[in-house]
């Protein structure tokens, strides 16, 4: 079995758009609404997403029941024979096992849900699913691997990003480049992690809305100066972090 690296001390940055994930707060009207709508469904593709959604909700509460829907959601994917609501449901189950800490389990499908994307050219499914597949090797200590996928990753948004101009893929790259700054922090290569680091905080403060992921960043990046002993250095960026969470 994987085990969790407890040697990270950086944040490992996993917004919703690396796995397409919406964290949802519902209260219970609208938990109600979800399972009249999944009982009333016609289909077997409305009844898989409305088994996402129910997943979604129940993974920060309750983990057997996001786990229970997410099972049903593939089972249910594959009798509809579509290719594109099979990769949301393993996708999707393959997030809820990260959060429970199936890591295998999580690369199992996330594995499956990218031969899905790969056969049907999904650019930026395939792209997204790299990241959450580095996110595993990143989690259990496996920082070549995860440095690997993130290159992909990255490779594969900017081409994106050329390709379709307007197309916003912001959080995705700033996310990847701190995530490649925390792999080559912990395989010592320093000066790309500082590099990666200092890319993803220029893009981040180009929009308001990424103040949390500049705030991580600029965490990391201290944390790379702490290694380096700068700690004058480290102390200024982390007092940065401190105010746009104060905010």
């Amino acid at each position: 079995m994987m085990s969790f690296q407890k040697t990270i001390r950086q944040v490992l940055v996993l917004v919703f758009s690396l796995f397409h994930f919406t964290a949802f707060s519902l209260n219970n009207s609208k938990i109600d609404s979800l399972l009249t709508r999944l009982e009333e469904a016609e289909s077997d593709s409305v009844r898989v997403n409305v088994n996402i959604e129910l997943s979604q909700h129940h993974i920060t509460t309750d983990l057997s029941a996001a786990m229970e829907y997410a099972e049903n959601a593939v089972e249910l994917a594959e009798k509809t024979g579509n290719p594109e609501v099979l990769s949301r449901s393993l996708n999707n189950i393959g997030n809820v096992c990260f959060n429970q800490g199936f890591f295998e389990m999580a690369l199992t499908h996330f594995v499956r849900c990218l031969e899905i994307n790969s056969s049907s050219g999904n650019e930026r499914g395939i792209a997204s699913i790299l990241i959450n597949i580095g996110a595993i090797y990143l989690g259990t200590g496996n920082f070549r691997q995860a440095k690997e996928n993130f290159t992909r990753a990255l490779k594969k948004f900017k081409q994106l990003e050329q390709t379709f101009r307007n197309e916003d893929y912001e959080i995705e790259i700033v996310t990847l480049y701190n995530n490649l700054g925390i792999a080559c922090q912990n395989l010592k290569e320093y000066r790309q992690a500082e590099n990666y680091y200092i890319s993803g905080i220029e893009l981040a403060k180009k929009d308001p809305e990424n103040a949390f992921l500049l705030a991580n960043l600029n965490n990391n990046l201290a944390s790379l100066l702490l290694d380096l002993k700068k700690a004058d250095e480290a102390y200024h960026l982390i007092s940065e972090a401190l105010e746009i969470r104060l905010k």
